[in-house]
């Protein structure tokens, strides 16, 4: 029987139909079950798909879940989709992973909540229309690591999203209605620097359905979900207060000669634009580490990122050259030997001060600096 034939006469789509033609060099009596349960009357078993969407459900939920076989899940939504039996192998495999799931769920450490009967409902319509997708797939949906969600450019400067990332992407997933606004000022511009633009997508379709509820948790990959929920319990901590200090003891009043002083050396100073004083400032307080305070060379941390951060901030069309000297001493300070960086920082910079557009402000900056500084400047208000 021709492939048009069999399509035609059992009413079933090409796809299916290839994919058993596919199975008929391997084994006949696989083309020759199909026709049996056909002719039996046998349809899709509907129950056992909803059984098995439930074990998916279920796993999903689990801390350390269990890799089911993606591509038994696909063959059973082709065939769910025209209506056809399934295999006798393919029913008792569906039977063994839904057993595994259940054993993995009865040795948890922690008992499952029970879940919603709407919220399975949700799972299981909203599964079958996006299981397709790459992103969607169940080695990658279950796997702990952002690789298989990066950008090429990520994967290259070996860059992971970090808590800064997160936080900014519950940002805008919370304000949905200014999407467009918010994902152009996102540092990574809906993924091109860091995540793949599908990837963000399907988070913020998702996020339009479902408002960061169960479902929504439910239907993301575990490293999303891990992070989202991580900068969901640090936005609701409220801040902890720092410890009342120590009241500094009384001063004896000045002189008259050295009140007359300090006033003289203040209007001098307020004479000078803030944006003078902060370069100055910068400059000083980088004078005073090197000069009264040095440090064996050592790798950049969150310090050295504060002050680079702090210094940048003080750029202005009137200070260009001291601030890059400035940098170009912190870079040296931290044995940073990156050719022509301290430049590169200041052109990013003034690009940003003109358009606002941080990821294509700083492209070219490499990947531990642009991640640093984008954490910092996605808190500016």
């Amino acid at each position: 029987m021709g492939i048009k034939h069999f399509s035609d006469h059992l009413g079933i789509p090409m796809k299916v139909v290839s994919e058993i033609q596919a199975g008929v060099h391997r084994i006949d009596l696989a083309f020759d079950e199909l026709l049996w349960l056909k002719q039996r009357g046998d349809k899709f078993p509907l129950d056992l798909w909803r059984r098995y969407v439930y074990a998916h459900f279920t796993n999903n939920r689990l801390a350390q879940p269990y890799k089911m076989n993606h591509h038994l899940w696909l063959r059973l939504l082709d065939f769910k989709q025209a209506d056809m039996p399934i295999f006798i192998l393919d029913y008792t495999t569906v039977q063994k992973e839904i057993a595994q799931v259940d054993r993995l769920v009865y040795a948890a450490k922690e008992p499952l909540a029970p879940a919603q009967k709407e919220t399975f409902e949700h799972y299981l319509a909203d599964v079958q229309e996006y299981s397709k997708l790459p992103l969607f797939q169940f080695k990658n949906f279950w796997d702990p690591s952002m690789r298989p969600f990066l950008t090429e450019w990520a994967q290259k400067h070996q860059a992971e999203p970090g808590d800064f990332y997160f936080r900014g992407l519950l940002k805008v997933l919370q304000s949905p209605e200014h999407w467009k606004f918010a994902w152009q000022t996102f540092p990574f511009k809906a993924g091109t620097k860091m995540v793949q633009p599908e990837v963000s997508k399907y988070l913020y379709e998702l996020s339009r359905r479902y408002p960061l509820d169960d479902n929504f948790f439910n239907e993301i990959p575990l490293a999303f979900r891990h992070g989202l929920r991580k900068a969901l319990r640090q936005q609701k901590t409220p801040p902890v207060k720092a410890a009342a200090s120590t009241p500094a003891p009384k001063k004896r009043p000045a002189s008259k000669a050295s009140q007359i002083a300090a006033l003289q050396l203040y209007n001098q100073w307020r004479g000078i634009t803030a944006e003078a004083q902060a370069a100055a400032f910068a400059q000083f307080k980088l004078l005073v580490e090197d000069d009264l305070a040095p440090q064996a060379a050592k790798q950049p941390d969150q310090i050295f990122f504060d002050k680079l951060f702090n210094t940048l901030l003080a750029l202005n069309p009137l200070n260009q050259v001291q601030i890059q000297q400035a940098v170009q001493q912190l870079l040296n300070r931290y044995s940073v030997t990156t050719a022509g960086l301290a430049e590169q920082l200041i052109q990013a910079l003034t690009t940003y001060q003109q358009t606002a557009d941080f990821a294509s402000s700083f492209q070219a900056i490499p990947a531990p600096f642009y991640a640093e500084l984008a954490q910092r400047f996605n808190d500016l208000p």
